[in-house]
């Protein structure tokens, strides 16, 4: 019988091979479909497709293991011939009344008799098809046995049905009781599994002089359906390819980023080759040049290059250094090629930058020489292991490290020039998958109602870009939609991670339909099944688990914002320039920004330093690993003066607390034009920033006090510019050239959240020509200086608390834009004495500084010295007050 399988198999192999279409159907005129356990029994595992195992059960183990066979007397041990682990006899069995017995263990704990061992006949389907069990025996060995028995299927129990095991006593056969369909598939697991009673007086137990009786005689039989089928042949493994290669023809690739640039360290291509440039005269500063790839699923996959290190400073841990499993702003391992020693012990693996782990010496004296040796690297990561060739030389590490991760690599030249050719990784490409999706709802830390939409993408060494948009929606009464929400991520080797949806309505009922999509962007097409669940159905809340990370809308009443925002769809649109926002948090670890424009903007913690993320959209993570479940303040400025910043939410921990950032500070306000609107190192930063302020820029390159002076139009085709005196009082949007027309309204903007104790004007600059130059009679001097004074009026109509200053603009040397700088400083000086005896208004004789203030090129905005002098020199006047 099994010799006709065999050869069966074997041809349906060879057809497999020639024809790979081709699929052997089992019919039992080709095959045995029966499969008896009792016909089958042999000394071998597998044997015919039957496993001899047995489990080890207590209140806290659940183990299986194999038997081991005796050929002194054919049965199946756990060791020896010993049966305190149970036995399995065959149907030949020596013994008296022996034959086909399955004998539970015999040991036990006296007092509890909670250790069981308990033999199993695995089976594994060889098929794919239904299949009919039944027993040709099932009855005890004896009139004392007492013994359960059940089957599962892949782990799972399926028989008996309507209990956790069937009950056997005496030698009464039951094999009736056992008739069960199943369906299988290739290799699925069918344990048929023997427990003996537990040692008692209660019923159905037994007592311990009967232990040796608890034997079961079970003869499981498995019969497939005509129409089974042998399972298709396991796919190729596959195999390791080039996945990335650059051989740096004229720039690097799109999968470089410049990850740490220091002291001058800077990357170039020359003569079709990477030049990582950082080398400096002195020895006193580090400078560093070094370019990475992102792979943060990467963890079997070999880099190769060519290296040459042509000059190194002479200082100790100077060199290239190879970064492997690199996680961004994590951990960092590496290989360090040291160019300064010349001791040969100049290979060193190490943990987070020059944390040495093992020094090596290699068989090259050098790595710099007169002439320039170029030497091939190839190294091998896999697994906490890496092993680096070169010059024909193997060096090989293993890191112990609980938390290693799997990572991307890095090129990084400290205090040497290095030059890099041919690079290439190679490994097995995964391409993407998308993960389990996790959903849950409502959480008692919002507002508003939601269902949240986990999931986990990536694409290991595969660098096709796939961009990916997940869509979670859900459908109210009549199948209306009433919430929606989109997570979008380009997938590819360097980029992937938790891709996460929230739906929000405040009346989202419990029977409410939830769908989650995955849709293709290149082919157009959803990439997995549609999941459809009831929110009822959903078992998980979000304010019971860790770690989870909940949506948090833009009007939260502890966000505190600065500058002109306003609601665009459920939105925060912060314009003119450096709007910001900021709030405190506590107990978080994660959080991330939800905006929008493709705009940039930075981010201080506690404080700190500005972390600039240029032209951002999308999630956006800025905790920068500095959160670590403690208390911070957290404030983001919008700094792209051509682009509005939009903020749709923001995202933290559940668990996190968020406050309102208390603040007493004044709160200053700056209207200029490009002077006042040059970015964080700008006066109008400075001073606030230093004193402890809290502002608003209300400026624009370009714009003049007076409609029809400066350079800035409602539409590109106006004829007619518009100065600040519309601009400031009107609720427009900015947009990349111009005042946004799409948002040109007649409404004012309101003011009920702009209540300035200060308002610096700095403006005139772009008015010169159209009320300075030939200004024979004075006449249009004096129509400017009526403009400002109506302009300083309705400032002070609508900021009645506010002082208000006058900043004569700085004495700028370009011919164009002060060609009569006189008849300018003159109508100034005007405006400076008519507002002498008013306390609410006070004039800043920027001349009379007698400063130093220097320029840029164009010698109308002052560069970055100079504005440090003006922001002095304006703090100093405002400390004599």
């Amino acid at each position: 019988m099994r010799k006709l399988l065999s050869i069966v198999i074997a041809l349906s192999l060879v057809l497999t091979l020639l024809c790979p279409s081709f699929i052997a159907f089992a019919t039992d005129s080709e095959l045995d479909l029966v499969f008896n356990a009792s016909e089958d029994y042999s000394g071998i595992q597998g044997q015919n497709n039957w496993y001899y195992k047995y489990r080890r059960l207590t209140s806290s183990e659940d183990t299986v293991t194999e038997y081991v066979y005796a050929t002194s007397n054919n049965r199946w041990y756990s060791t020896g011939t010993d049966r305190t682990r149970g036995m399995i006899c065959g149907p030949d069995d020596a013994g008296n009344y022996t034959q086909n017995v399955w004998f539970a263990g015999n040991n036990w704990d006296n007092g509890s008799d909670n250790v069981f061992h308990n033999p199993i006949k695995e089976f594994v389907s060889p098929y794919v098809g239904s299949a009919t069990i039944t027993a040709d025996a099932l009855a005890g060995q004896s009139a004392n046995t007492k013994a359960y028995v059940r089957i599962l299927k892949n782990g799972t129990k399926i028989w008996p049905t309507s209990s956790d095991w069937y009950y056997l006593e005496g030698i009464a056969d039951q094999k009736d009781s056992l008739n069960l369909a199943v369906e299988l598939a290739g290799s699925d697991s069918l344990i048929f599994e023997v427990q003996r009673a537990k040692i008692g007086t209660g019923a159905n137990q037994i007592t311990s002089d009967k232990l040796s009786n608890q034997g079961v005689v079970w003869i499981p039989v498995i019969t497939f359906a005509d129409g089974a089928e042998l399972p298709p042949p396991p796919p190729e493994p596959a195999q390791p390819e080039v996945v990335f290669e650059d051989t740096f023809d004229t720039d690097i690739k799109s999968a470089w980023h410049e990850s740490f640039m220091q002291s001058g360290g800077e990357y170039k291509i020359e003569g079709g080759k990477l030049v990582l440039s950082a080398l400096e005269a002195t020895d006193t500063t580090t400078p560093i040049a070094a370019l990475a790839i992102n792979m943060p699923y990467a963890n079997k996959y070999t880099v190769e290059f060519d290296m040459t290190i042509t000059d190194v400073q002479n200082v100790a841990n100077s060199g290239l250094q190879l970064s492997f499993h690199r996680q961004l702003n994590t951990a960092d391992y590496n290989v360090f090629f040291d160019a300064q020693r010349t001791d040969s012990q100049n290979i060193v693996w190490r943990k987070d930058g020059a944390n040495g782990k093992k020094r090596a010496a290699s068989n090259v004296t050098s790595w710099v020489s007169e002439n320039d040796v170029t030497y091939p690297v190839k190294l091998v990561v896999e697994d906490h292991t890496a092993t680096l060739t070169i010059n024909n030389a193997d060096y090989s590490y293993t890191y112990t490290d609980a938390t290693y991760p799997t990572g991307g690599i890095e090129l990084r030249s400290v205090r040497a020039n290095t030059i890099i050719d041919n690079f290439k990784i190679t490994g097995i490409k995964e391409g993407l998958s998308i993960g389990e999706v996790t959903l849950y709802k409502d959480t008692v830390t919002t507002t508003i109602p939601q269902v949240a939409a986990l999931t986990e993408v990536k694409a290991p060494l595969d660098f096709t870009v796939t961009p990916v948009k997940m869509f979670t929606t859900i459908y109210g009464e009549n199948n209306k939609l009433i919430a929606v929400d989109v997570d979008s991520m380009d997938v590819s080797a360097t980029n992937g991670g938790q891709m996460a949806c929230y739906a929000l309505n405040e009346d989202m009922p419990e029977d409410a339909t939830v769908k989650v999509l995955f849709w293709n962007g290149i082919t157009l097409s959803p990439i997995k099944d549609i999941i459809e669940i009831t929110k009822s159905d959903i078992e998980n809340e979000v304010e019971t688990l860790e770690g989870f990370t909940v949506k948090y809308t833009p009007s939260q009443e502890w966000i505190t914002y600065y500058g002109r925002w306003e609601d665009v769809n459920g939105a925060k649109r912060g314009n003119w320039m450096r709007p910001y926002f900021e709030f405190d948090i506590e107990d978080a670890y994660t959080l991330m920004l939800d905006i929008n424009d493709s705009t940039s903007f930075s981010v201080s913690i506690d404080g700190g330093n500005e972390v600039t993320y240029s032209n951002a959209s999308g999630k956006i993570d800025i905790a920068n690993n500095q959160l670590n479940g403690s208390s911070h303040s957290i404030r983001v400025y919008s700094i792209a003066e051509a682009k509005p910043f939009t903020l749709n939410a923001i995202y933290t921990d559940c668990e996190a607390t968020l406050t309102k950032t208390e603040s007493d500070a004044d709160v200053v306000q700056f209207i200029g034009d490009s002077i006042t609107a040059n970015g964080w190192k700008n006066y109008s930063s400075l001073v606030p920033m230093e004193l402890g302020y809290n502002f608003t820029i209300i400026a624009r390159s370009g714009i003049g006090l007076i409609d029809g002076s400066g350079y800035v139009k409602v539409k590109d085709s106006d004829a007619s510019t518009i100065g600040m005196e519309s601009a400031y009082f009107s609720g427009r949007t900015l947009r990349p050239t111009n005042l946004d027309a799409s948002n040109w309204t007649t409404s004012e903007w309101a003011f009920e959240n702009e209540n300035p104790d200060k308002i610096f004007v700095n403006l005139g600059t772009n008015d010169t020509q159209f009320y300075f130059v030939d200004d024979t009679d004075g006449t249009k001097s004096a129509a400017f200086i009526e403009k400002y004074k109506s302009f300083v009026t309705a400032l002070k109509t609508q900021h009645p608390n506010a002082t208000i200053y006058i900043m004569k603009p700085f004495c700028i040397t370009s011919a164009t834009l002060d060609a009569d700088k006189v008849a300018r400083a003159n109508a100034f000086d005007q405006l400076g004495e008519f507002y002498a005896s008013d306390t609410s208004v006070k004039y800043i004789d920027t001349e009379s500084w007698n400063a130093d203030i220097t320029f840029n090129l164009d010698n109308v905005h002052p560069d970055v010295d100079g504005h440090r002098v003006i922001a002095d020199k304006l703090k100093a006047y405002l400390a004599q007050e």
